[in-house]
């Protein structure tokens, strides 16, 4: 029996990378996946989007594998449309029991040369929209008592690095968010956990503006100078970008009964970067 089978989970963040083997493997697991993501620009990052295309692909995807889908355009960072979102999963599937908050996105800056803009745009995503999908996933968990969040942060929500503050403040909120949220809702039997990546291999990361901050914030930087920069800090050979489906054991075991008591913890998928 696969260790998901007739439960339905809500992944945010769900074109393409982690997002998109984030589904897929839910789905290989017996699970009825909803994604959900933006079909915009966002104006303060240096790499293109998803659009709404993609995101069905995923749905078509997970459908092949034999489950049930469905393909939601919305932002995490819009209160109507993620209210929207969770009323139209329970009126088609009738309840959610794995949530995954995985929406982000990342720039670069100077702590004093960042506008007011790209600074509030990386808190908006990556912070309140992983609030605002919990906000209004969690009454329907509460009610039925029971469900697993898994919420994904970042090695840099431990750690820290230059050109990278306003990221590191998003991804040190969402451990916080997580801790109190596991507290709040632990009667409940709801787990809330989140899973920190180095990083990985998606298009979030593999980039001109992510190779240049890895050369040392020069132009010209390349995917080996990434790679390089990564490895320095792990302990396992020849890891560098890990691929985009590096988490997927760890939300397996987060999203199943095998994690049944375990709440308000951060599982780094770090290649042992964060032992340094």
């Amino acid at each position: 029996m696969k260790r998901l089978e007739g439960q339905v989970a809500f992944v945010t963040g769900a074109a393409r990378g982690q997002g998109r083997q984030f589904a897929l493997a839910l789905a290989k697991e017996g699970a009825d996946v909803v994604v959900l993501d933006l079909d915009t620009p966002i104006n303060t990052v240096d790499y293109e989007l998803p659009r709404a295309n993609t995101l069905k692909d995923v749905a078509k995807e997970i459908e092949q594998l034999g489950q049930r889908s469905l393909a939601i355009v919305g932002d995490v960072t819009k209160e109507e449309d993620m209210s929207r979102a969770v009323e139209v999963i329970i009126d088609k599937f009738g309840k959610i029991d794995i949530l995954v908050p995985n929406a982000g996105i990342v720039s670069y800056g100077k702590v004093w040369e960042l506008d007011g803009k790209t600074f509030d745009k990386m808190i908006d995503v990556n912070l309140k929209g992983t609030w605002l999908t919990c906000k209004f996933v969690a009454p329907h968990m509460i009610e039925r008592r029971s469900g697993k969040i898994v919420c994904i942060s970042s090695i840099y929500s431990v750690h820290a690095a230059p050109l990278v503050s306003h990221y590191t403040a998003s991804k040190h909120g969402v451990l916080g968010l997580v801790r109190s949220m596991a507290m709040e809702l632990g009667e409940y039997n709801i787990n809330v956990n989140t899973i920190g990546p180095t990083a990985i291999d998606t298009p979030m990361m593999n980039n001109q503006a992510t190779f240049d901050r890895m050369a040392g914030g020069k132009e010209g930087g390349t995917r080996e100078h990434a790679n390089k920069e990564f490895e320095k800090r792990q302990l396992l050979p020849n890891a560098g970008y890990l691929p985009d489906d590096a988490c997927v054991g760890a939300l397996l075991f987060l999203a199943s009964d095998d994690s049944k008591f375990v709440t308000g913890s951060y599982i780094p998928v770090d290649a042992g970067f964060l032992t340094f």
